[in-house]
């Protein structure tokens, strides 16, 4: 501390800044080696603010204030705030809990704060070349752009903010994004939409709002546009399975106190249809005669519609129901007499499945390949001789599906054809 010439001067001060409003926008920063002057009524002060915890740099603020009409600005400098195991944004920002998590990169950006007899402005921007993190909906690699502020204090940004993604994954991976935002008074975020390429497709997130910094229920819808059927198989690197067909639907995705769950998601197919077909050997060769005969003529099918419903938690199980109408032989089936009589009956084909999320579409495979699953006799299941193994392990079968027409075969068809 000094006075000289009429000038008082402090140096390596340091001090600790707090938000002071009823809900904290920042968390504490700490000040060390700072400086201020007071010079013919004006203060001017610089100081380096540092995360507490982690004693990282935050930003670099200069400040000049007039005492003659109170008024001033502060310049902020943000070199680089590289995030990690030691630093997230929560402990920069309470408004980050519930919305990032695992934050991975770099950010920097600039911001002014100006004041006066009217009042007090703002505005900055800050960027990225590449952030990852985990989201509600999946994790998320590759974040970059720039969002503008008009408001940095009340973190209000100006209409279609837009950030490239460069991955995300929901449950299959999708690349190459465009996400538009807006955050507005108030702390409500404003997703105009997102949309990546996929499958030969589109995968969107529609728009929906949120609040952050508060606990709530926050609902997101993806919509999935002309999936090729062809091209899905292909990204499973299932390769003894063909499948054609375009689908179109939505999967609605809650995410509450609960954890997060797909609510009546639906997938339907276009017309005219496409098929399914096993290209495969036989792996179990003791399915019986019935077994064995079955499985040839079912190996290769044609539908003319199909639809997929979704439901059920991200972390737990997910139950699907495949719905096939319209069925016939496909390409390498083995026809026969019973069905070319089959051929002549509007069939509609169920298969229920109860796997979780990240699992889901390997039991697809299964239903075709008994090669992608354990064989049984190796658990114990089965003996040598084929029969079941007694244990006290119950499994209990899915409950029936009733028939909603009567020009569908039903599914109980006891002794008719």
């Amino acid at each position: 501390m000094g006075l000289c010439a009429r000038a008082l001067t402090l140096s390596d001060a340091s001090f600790r800044l707090q938000d002071r409003e009823k809900v904290s926008r920042f968390e504490p920063l700490v000040a060390e080696g700072g400086t201020l002057r007071l010079f013919d009524n004006r203060i001017t002060a610089e100081a380096r603010l540092l995360e507490p915890g982690t004693h990282r740099l935050v930003t670099q603020v200069s400040i000049l204030h007039d005492l003659r009409d109170a008024s001033g600005h502060a310049d902020l400098a943000v070199p680089g705030i590289t995030f990690d195991k030691q630093l997230q944004a929560a402990q920069l920002s309470s408004l980050a809990l519930g919305i990032v998590s695992d934050l991975k990169g770099t950010v920097t950006g600039s911001g002014r704060i100006d004041w006066n007899a009217k009042g007090v402005t703002s505005h900055g921007q800050f960027a990225s070349k590449g952030l990852d993190f985990a989201a509600a909906f999946g994790p998320v690699t590759g974040l970059s752009g720039t969002i503008h502020f008009t408001d940095l204090l009340g973190l209000v940004t100006a209409p279609n903010q837009s950030v490239a993604i460069k991955g995300i994954n929901p449950g299959i991976a999708v690349s190459d994004g465009v996400l538009s935002y807006q955050i507005k008074p108030g702390h409500e975020l404003q997703v105009n939409g997102a949309k990546w390429p996929f499958m030969d497709g589109t995968l969107e997130l529609l728009p929906t709002t949120m609040r952050l910094g508060i606990a709530e229920t926050r609902r997101y819808t993806l919509k999935v546009t002309g999936l090729n059927a062809a091209t899905f198989v292909q990204n499973l690197q299932v390769g003894n399975i063909n499948a054609t067909g375009v689908f179109d639907g939505e999967v609605p995705l809650v995410f509450d106190q609960n954890g997060g769950r797909i609510e009546e998601g639906v997938l339907r197919s276009r017309d005219p249809g496409g098929s399914v077909a096993y290209l495969g050997a036989l792996t179990y060769k003791d399915l019986g005669t019935m077994g064995n005969f079955a499985f040839q003529a079912l190996r290769s099918v044609k539908y003319k519609a199909m639809e997929i419903d979704l439901g059920g938690s991200l972390s737990g199980d997910i139950l699907t129901r495949i719905r096939f109408d319209g069925l016939s032989q496909g390409d390498g089936a083995k026809q026969n007499f019973l069905t070319k009589r089959i051929a002549k009956l509007p069939i509609r084909f169920i298969v229920n499945i109860k796997a979780p999320f990240f699992s889901l579409f390997g039991s697809v495979r299964s239903l075709y390949d008994p090669t992608f699953v354990t064989d049984p006799r190796t658990l114990g299941l089965i003996g040598t001789d084929g029969k079941p193994v007694k244990t006290p392990v119950l499994v209990a079968p899915p409950p029936p599906v009733p028939s909603t027409s009567s020009n569908i075969q039903p599914l109980d068809s006891e002794k008719r054809p």
